[in-house]
């Protein structure tokens, strides 16, 4: 008899007899050891590109911010131009991240020692498996940031204008971010919220979590009032950009290990 446990209508967690399977393992496919820093170059796991992907958006975002807050910041076009090539990068990792839900194995070929082949999928729809929505939401995050990185060499805009091409789409990519980093999270804790300090993926899933909330913030304080010339805070905005980016940056990295745990297969 198979045990199922996960927040409603997920499904995170199943068990039959001794085989466990966790919805976060399931959908990285977090099977394979490999020793010492081998990790460090795996360009045949998916999950490596998404890592790199992800790393390098979210530099390109903290540097970018970094550089607007000094006293001599460079010329607000290369800084425009950091910001859309970080959002790229996001959009790409984030993509990645949608293939790796559509294309996880059905719950227990995951396990077989020879598992059936099956063509690769580039859409699918996989509504029980909250992975699948979390990595949805953050991909239709990024292309909102890749429309706000776009419209920000839009010259001679007024307030306005700036709230319509630039501050919509922050906003409304931070709301996606903050959703897709709650439902990874549910992912990883089987519930709505735990504390699993000794997870790496809890880690990863809260650092995220906390990187979405900072971007959040990063947004709200972008806003140009009708009657100003300048969002609420520039200062607060780069802030809150350049900590959510760090957060996502040491997420990021940590993927590269998750992919060779020492017994995923009995992760909790």
């Amino acid at each position: 008899m198979i045990h199922r446990r996960g927040p409603w209508p997920f499904i995170t967690h199943a068990r039959l007899g001794e085989l466990i399977i966790n919805a976060r393992a399931h959908r990285k496919r977090l099977r394979a050891r490999v020793p010492g820093l081998a990790w460090l170059w795996q360009p045949s796991r998916l999950g490596w590109w998404i890592a790199w992907s992800f790393a390098i958006g979210s530099s390109c975002f903290m540097v970018s911010a970094l550089l607007a807050n000094v006293s001599m910041p460079p010329e607000p076009f290369t800084l425009n131009l950091i910001f859309a090539i970080g959002a790229v990068f996001f959009t790409a990792a984030a993509w990645g991240q949608f293939l790796e839900a559509v294309n996880a194995p059905p719950s227990l070929e995951l396990y077989d020692e020879t598992p059936s082949p099956r063509p690769f999928r580039f859409f699918g729809f996989r509504p029980r498996m909250v992975g699948y929505w979390a990595s949805l939401v953050q991909w239709i995050g990024t292309i909102t940031f890749n429309v706000m990185t776009l419209n920000a060499f839009i010259p001679g805009l007024n307030s306005a204008g700036e709230d319509l091409a630039t501050w919509t789409p922050d906003m409304i990519g931070s709301i996606c971010f903050l959703i897709a980093s709650f439902l990874a999270l549910i992912e990883v804790c089987h519930r709505w919220f735990c504390m699993q300090l000794k997870d790496m993926g809890w880690w990863i899933a809260m650092l995220n979590l906390l990187g979405s909330i900072a971007f959040q913030l990063s947004a709200l304080y972008a806003y140009i009032p009708p009657s100003g010339n300048e969002a609420i805070s520039p200062w607060l905005n780069n802030f809150w950009t350049a900590l959510g980016a760090a957060c996502f940056l040491v997420a990021s990295l940590m993927l590269l290990p998750e992919a060779a745990p020492e017994d995923a297969d009995s992760k909790h």
